[in-house]
């Protein structure tokens, strides 16, 4: 349900998966950043949570092993995959570093690090397999099993607490890009390459939400780099519409990124985006100057 410019009320508040009643008008507002209307309700599904779990933190040689380790798991457990988390050796050395806790992890080696968490089964000996199956597979190098809460919480805090990167270098650039799983490694290679031609003493440190592509870049260095955003942003964004991507996953566009959805977005669907606007909100009253310039 959402309220618009006019002070109508746009309802539609279906119970059910399935209703194709013409044009699918609230998905318009879903990522509109109120720029459409103000959405006063909404209708959820939930869902059980999840009961017990089983959490390995592992290493992979290389990005195109990680990804390979998670098809696997995913052949095997389907929907019992709860979370695969993926950072890149950089990101995972500076965070453990600045933790403190990188002695507890030197026994791991690689090009990458993956997350990934289960939904528990009577039979725990089948991840214990799976694992094995891996390591013979040369995806993965090694693994550590959590044996309890504790260890669970240590191996996503580092994950989690992104932001003592920020801590100790402020002033960088952050991104949120989303990549075709099958284009990882090629795209985080060359946008490295491509980052470091205006500045070889910026520092990337990227992670992701392996299951759907989607990639968090922090860009810095031992001063503030926030000046680059413009270039940085046109390097890494360069070669995504070819191959499928989204310079924008899941943070939206808001102010920062309306020029890039100029820059990059075809020009049929900016056009039809500016019309929609103009008539749900000819007066720019709703969240006037973000999305679209």
């Amino acid at each position: 349900e959402a309220v618009l410019a006019d002070g109508s009320v746009l309802s539609d508040l279906k119970q059910v998966a399935k209703a194709n009643e013409g044009y699918d008008v609230k998905q318009l507002f879903i990522g509109s950043e109120g720029t459409l209307g103000v959405i006063t309700r909404v209708v959820v599904k939930l869902d059980p949570a999840p009961g017990a779990r089983q959490t390995v933190l592992v290493s992979a040689p290389e990005v195109a092993n990680a990804v390979s380790f998670y098809h696997r798991l995913r052949r095997v457990f389907g929907a019992r995959v709860l979370a695969a988390e993926i950072m890149w050796r950089e990101y995972f050395a500076e965070v453990t570093a600045l933790l403190g806790v990188a002695e507890k992890y030197k026994a791991l080696d690689g090009g990458a690090f993956v997350i990934a968490e289960l939904e528990a089964a009577s039979d725990n000996d089948q991840l214990i397999h799976v694992l094995g199956e891996s390591v013979a597979a040369s995806e993965i190098s090694d693994a550590l099993l959590a044996k309890n809460e504790k260890e669970r919480q240590a191996f996503w805090m580092i994950r989690e607490e992104s932001f003592v990167i920020d801590q100790a270098h402020p002033g960088g650039c952050w991104f949120d890009i989303s990549v075709p799983i099958g284009h990882l490694d090629q795209f985080v290679n060359d946008s490295k390459r491509q980052v470091l031609k205006i500045d070889p003493d910026l520092k990337l440190y990227v992670i992701g939400h392996l299951g759907d592509g989607n990639l968090h870049y922090t860009i810095t260095k031992s001063e503030p780099v926030s000046h680059l955003y413009p270039d940085i942003s046109k390097a890494l964004y360069a070669g995504l519409t070819e191959i499928g991507g989204s310079f924008s996953a899941e943070h939206g566009i808001g102010t920062e990124k309306r020029a890039a959805l100029g820059r990059i977005s075809d020009p049929a669907k900016l056009a039809l985006m500016r019309g929609i606007k103009q008539v749900l909100d000819p007066d720019n009253l709703m969240n006037p100057g973000k999305v679209l310039s």
